[in-house]
């Protein structure tokens, strides 16, 4: 601690691929220490440490934006070139405790985190990158489940994410159709294809028991997040009757928004699959 009450060691975000071994794990070994001294803290020294080093938080976001996260590498990628994997559960474990820091303070205590780190495409890219840990899922989970149960879940905005989807899966169909007739980059067209997916799998996964909350109306309505989502058109349609609306859920171009996100998932699938010249985009992902 120094005299203003914080954390005062820098976090130090460095590339470390063609460094010699030896500095590499002095430099992890630093790192962890580092880290597993802070989660040691108390609540009040863990705010404060995010709150004055701003060292800590730009470690945390140079993490998540790297362009080697887990979900991004190919699945033959060998182990040692995942070299930012010892990062992880240090992110991982700091960010799960800001989030029930957040769900068990008052909030004005926790504006600064709430402000930079408990978001929803935050909270997306943890999942993101852990979905295929048991451990880690369970404890997402259990934090979802304890936010829903003391009715804190609203801290995601939900609509920001469902948007968020509709746009990508839009532009995806767009430059699928566009590969169709013009063969331009591949890989990048593959990566995109891959991240949505894994996007769109999380959320599903992970929120489909949820209800979902209107931050308009500042309540809970009886509407299902993945229905929500499943019936979403470019504009947040109000609470609606699964009964009435289910004829119309595959009908494109209509209603004030558009084309359902079902109808355009759907679409973009058949768009990647539907001819044997667009086959290649499934069958070339590990080229």
């Amino acid at each position: 601690m120094d005299p203003k009450g914080h954390f005062k060691e820098p976090f130090l975000y460095v590339e470390t691929k063609g460094v010699e071994e030896e500095k590499r794990q002095l430099y992890f070994t630093f790192v962890e220490k580092c880290f597993d001294h802070l989660l040691q803290q108390s609540d009040e020294y863990i705010l404060a440490t995010v709150k004055r080093n701003g060292s800590l938080v730009s470690f945390f976001f140079s993490h998540l934006l790297s362009p080697h996260r887990s979900y991004d590498l190919p699945l033959d990628r060998p182990d040692g070139e995942r070299e930012r994997s010892p990062f992880d559960k240090h992110i991982f474990n700091l960010y799960i405790k800001l989030v029930r820091i957040y769900l068990n303070k008052d909030r004005r205590e926790t504006s600064t985190i709430k402000s930079t780190l408990i978001k929803i495409h935050v909270f997306m890219d943890i999942i993101m990158m852990f979905h295929r840990s048991k451990r880690k899922k369970k404890e997402i989970k259990n934090l979802l489940n304890e936010a829903y149960r003391v009715n804190r879940i609203n801290f995601l905005n939900m609509s920001k994410y469902i948007s968020f989807l509709y746009e990508e899966v839009k532009t995806l169909k767009e430059e699928i159709e566009r590969h169709a007739h013009n063969r331009g980059n591949l890989q990048n067209l593959l990566f995109k294809i891959n991240e949505f997916a894994v996007a769109l799998f999380c959320f599903v996964k992970f929120f489909h028991p949820f209800n979902y909350f209107d931050r308009m109306e500042n309540k809970q309505t009886k509407d299902l997040i993945l229905l929500r989502l499943i019936f979403y058109r470019g504009v947040d349609v109000g609470s609606f009757s699964l009964s009435t609306s289910a004829p119309e859920i595959l009908k494109g171009g209509e209603g004030s928004g558009g084309s359902s996100f079902i109808h355009l998932l759907v679409r973009t699938y058949f768009e990647m699959v539907g001819t044997e010249e667009r086959k290649h985009l499934l069958g070339r992902g590990s080229q």
